[in-house]
């Protein structure tokens, strides 16, 4: 963080004004966007005078850098908690304990979302989030090179972040709209979503994909092991609509 400071702190207040702005800027960041959101509105919500906060950023973007170190370091953690000890899960498990924990990542650290939508594909912090998750396909794909698991990644990343996005927008929204999706549901068809795109990637060997050449989508990789993915994801109890309707989305399995 020191490269986006004008100014080295040397005491524990100034690392507590420092983090103070950074929490201003994350508000601030959420609620107005980054593009959108000044060093006014940021001071404002710091409690502190525009001139105070340029002694230690430069503007905006300097801000917006620390802030994005931050949620990077933040990320991390998180990403390497949840990589650890998946081999032996199957794949949809690995998948819904992956996105719920996501999720409430993003819900704790709001600011984050923000500055992923700031960040372009191919570099920053979604480059970040790429790299762990290709490492993670090649662990459980071995044949696919890494331009494959790069790509894989990539789309995972894409559509996850997109669709946390699109949860996190319909549980802050406050306008009342009859035909909007319950959050809790587009979390789990996520869920779904991410499933099906590996498993029609790479099927397990027990699938019958394997032997229909008239299958329509063709997996990339014959699979290494008999392992796991047949376990299914198991679908969330639909949400009971005003009038008594059940809301969309699949029905639990008996």
């Amino acid at each position: 963080m020191a490269r986006e400071l004008r100014s080295r702190p040397r005491q524990g207040r100034s690392e507590a004004t420092i983090d103070g702005i950074l929490d201003a800027a994350d508000a601030v960041f959420r609620t107005s966007g980054v593009a959108d959101a000044t060093t006014v509105l940021i001071a404002r919500q710091a409690e502190m005078s525009v001139g105070r906060l340029y002694y230690w950023f430069a503007d905006k973007e300097a801000i917006a850098d620390a802030l994005s170190s931050r949620h990077q370091g933040r990320l991390i953690d998180f990403l390497t908690s949840q990589l650890v000890d998946v081999a032996d899960l199957p794949t949809p498990t690995l998948v819904r304990r992956i996105v719920d924990a996501f999720a409430d990542f993003l819900r704790d650290n709001r600011g984050a979302l923000a500055l992923l939508r700031r960040s372009q594909p191919g570099g920053g912090v979604r480059e970040l989030m790429v790299s762990l998750i290709a490492g993670m396909v090649g662990s459980r794909v071995p044949d696919a090179g890494s331009a494959e698991q790069h790509l894989v990644a990539a789309v995972l990343v894409e559509t996850v972040v997109a669709n946390l996005d699109a949860v996190l927008q319909a549980e802050d929204s406050t306008l009342p709209d009859a035909s909007a999706v319950d959050s809790a549901d587009l979390q789990a068809e996520l869920a779904y979503l991410v499933a099906a795109y590996l498993y029609a990637r790479y099927p397990s060997a027990v699938d019958p994909v394997w032997d229909s050449a008239q299958h329509p989508i063709r997996p990339a990789h014959a699979p290494a092991t008999a392992v796991d993915r047949v376990e299914p994801i198991h679908p969330v109890v639909p949400t009971t609509r005003a009038g008594g309707d059940a809301g969309g989305g699949p029905r639990p399995q008996t």
